[in-house]
């Protein structure tokens, strides 16, 4: 027994001196040669004061299509999810009869012209070509502007009655959203501000919008005024999307703006590599931070705790690199 303790004590003699991360070692023991990183110093800056708030994202076209005259419907010609022109037939009901009856008052006026009739008849035969193309006009629904044909609530086959919603056109591209703000807030929003809005479709995406309206009244029973934003057209984004939008008042806020490449995510917190002086060398010092992004800055991030001003930071070089590693900084 005696004989073991002595070898354990050895061992541990043999280890332990790799664990304190002089001489070039890491905390894992392992001699590291030096990274060569880029680095950034953590400076206080002003940034504009922001409020956030959440709605959803509404298309400037959205439109629920419907009949005008009852029928059976024989055709949706344009499959759902396409995208549509303005004035594309999209769906088209039994039209024999309108067509036969369109016929007779065509020949009818034709031969009138020939028989030298009096203009009462001539201008009664006129109104019921007019009458029919109409009535025919009215069995086919179509897109009034351009836009995605969402959807079809009707299928073939199906009798619809006049009035009779059967799909509905959406256009994407021309996204808009309505948020509020307290009556403090609604006179510090600036006119055409440019806003930053993101959605957990893209959780790391900022997309940018602009204020086209200041509400002039408060919503009723609510003391908040609406701020209505248009968004920058962006394939990424959907009606019905659900945002937070951070709108600009005026003022400004101190912030520690660093690289959004300076921070990075590991066990559910946000961490970045500060530069640590060790003697003469350089050292990576892995710290936890608290973070917040910048409205309408997707590569800044504010570190709000966890680093003081004068700090350097890792920017580029950090992947791979561990705690306590060596570090060459390139100041080029």
């Amino acid at each position: 027994m005696r004989h073991l303790a002595l070898l354990l004590t050895a061992a541990a003699a043999t280890i332990l001196p790799g664990c304190g991360g002089a001489n070039g070692k890491t905390t894992d023991g392992i001699v590291r040669s030096p990274v060569t990183v880029t680095a950034v110093t953590v400076e206080e800056q002003t940034e504009p004061v922001t409020v956030r708030r959440s709605a959803t994202l509404l298309s400037r076209v959205d439109v629920l299509l419907a009949t005008e005259s009852a029928g059976v419907v024989v055709s949706r010609p344009i499959p759902a999810g396409t995208l549509v022109a303005k004035n594309a037939v999209v769906l088209r009901l039994s039209d024999a009869v309108q067509r036969s009856t369109l016929t007779s008052a065509r020949a009818r006026l034709a031969g009138l012209a020939q028989e030298g009739v009096s203009l009462a008849d001539r201008q009664a035969a006129v109104a019921d070509v007019q009458r029919a193309e109409e009535l025919l006009r009215m069995r086919t629904v179509v897109a009034p502007a351009d836009g995605v044909l969402d959807r079809y609530d009707i299928e073939e086959g199906d009798y619809a009655a006049p009035g009779t919603p059967v799909g509905r056109l959406v256009s994407p591209s021309k996204l808009w959203l309505v948020a509020t703000v307290l009556e403090d807030e609604i006179l510090s929003v600036p006119t055409e501000a440019t806003v930053s809005i993101e959605v957990p479709a893209w959780p790391d995406t900022r997309f940018p919008g602009k204020v086209v309206r200041r509400g002039s009244a408060a919503l009723p029973g609510t003391g908040q005024f609406e701020v209505e934003i248009d968004i920058d057209p962006d394939p990424r984004l959907l009606p019905g999307f659900i945002a937070t939008v951070a709108i600009p008042v005026k003022g400004s806020r101190a912030a520690r703006l660093v690289p959004r490449d300076a921070v990075f995510r590991r066990h559910g917190t946000w961490r970045l590599f500060a530069v640590a002086k060790d003697g003469d060398t350089l050292r990576a010092a892995e710290r936890t931070v608290r973070v917040r992004s910048v409205p309408g800055r997707p590569d800044l991030m504010d570190i709000t705790s966890g680093v003081d001003l004068g700090t350097r930071v890792v920017v580029r070089g950090r992947l791979g690199l561990v705690d306590r590693d060596l570090l060459r900084i390139d100041d080029r």
